[in-house]
């Protein structure tokens, strides 16, 4: 779930870049989803890890350059800053629970990274510095365009710098970010399916030792680009970036990130933990439950209002 919701949310990134750049065109938002559909759909054929790791590599770099864009507009504008945000409604923080929590889910690629690296002992120390990077990235990047555009801030935060260069420079990196990230997750759930080995159909990743013949290639690849496909339909029917990431989040965010890890923690180690570290692992638990039911919730309830208008 969470590796297909990235695809979608990575392809509507691409989908919004264009329907920006060619924003005096006829053409929907529904076809630009398509086209961008279309565009990606040659990441079906990427078998190796280190391609992937190449194209990942330059979407952080689009990235990183989009948070320059905006922390460095922002603080441009320091002197307009006002400080006095008020507190969030009810309705609208649960909501933002969920797609905190979205931006943070990373598990599915942690096994896959850790089994090719070449120090797979280092791998804990570079988990604690790389969430701590992106929280403190995240917390800059946001308060900063809150401070900046206060209530006008747009789901995607690059919307509200001025029209004209700097604008479409910092869509078009997005949009890049998104092209390049797309394989990403695709490779990912591909990679999850291939080690399940199930019998009714042949391995997903070929390899010289396991050669597949024509049939199973064009089997493969064919069950991948409609993986694709299934993605566009999901965009073109809920293209709201910001309420799709909370509707998952709240799902298998709060799952990866709060309840699993801990439950696992407790069954693990349950003959000899201790009752401080149990008592607090359920009580994250139960936060987790409580506040991804709240997040779902809201989350709904936001996307039926857009149907309902």
């Amino acid at each position: 779930m969470q590796l297909a919701c990235a695809c979608v949310l990575y392809l509507l990134l691409v989908a919004d870049f264009f329907n920006d750049l060619f924003e005096h065109h006829s053409l929907s938002y529904s076809l630009w989803t398509i086209i961008a559909g279309v565009l990606l759909l040659p990441s079906v054929f990427l078998n190796q890890f280190k391609r992937i790791s190449w194209l990942s590599m330059f979407s952080v770099v689009a990235l990183v350059m989009v948070f320059v864009s905006v922390i460095g507009y922002g603080v441009t504008k320091r002197y307009e800053w006002d400080f006095n945000l008020g507190v969030t409604t009810l309705e609208g923080f649960p909501v933002a629970w969920g797609i905190i929590l979205f931006s943070f889910v990373c598990h599915p690629y942690l096994p896959g990274i850790e089994e090719s690296m070449e120090k797979p002992e280092e791998f804990n120390s570079i988990m604690n510095y790389s969430f701590l990077a992106s929280a403190l990235t995240k917390l800059v990047y946001g308060f900063i365009a809150v401070l900046t555009f206060k209530d006008n801030t747009q789901q995607e935060i690059s919307e509200n710098l001025p029209a004209g260069a700097l604008q479409n420079t910092a869509n078009s990196l997005l949009g890049l970010n998104g092209m390049f990230s797309y394989a990403l997750p695709l490779f990912t759930l591909v990679t999850i399916v291939h080690k399940a080995q199930f019998s009714f159909m042949p391995p997903c990743i070929p390899d010289e030792k396991h050669p597949l013949t024509v049939k199973e290639r064009a089997m493969i690849y064919s069950l991948r680009a409609m993986f694709v496909i299934f993605t566009v339909m999901v965009a073109v029917l809920l293209p709201q970036f910001s309420l799709l990431m909370a509707v998952i989040g709240s799902i298998s965010g709060v799952l990866l990130t709060l309840v699993f890890p801990c439950l696992f923690d407790v069954i693990l180690h349950l003959d000899h933990i201790s009752t401080r570290r149990y008592v607090i692992n359920l009580l994250i638990v139960c936060v987790g439950v409580l506040s991804g039911g709240f997040g779902l919730v809201f989350s709904l309830i936001a996307i039926m209002k857009l149907y309902v208008q």
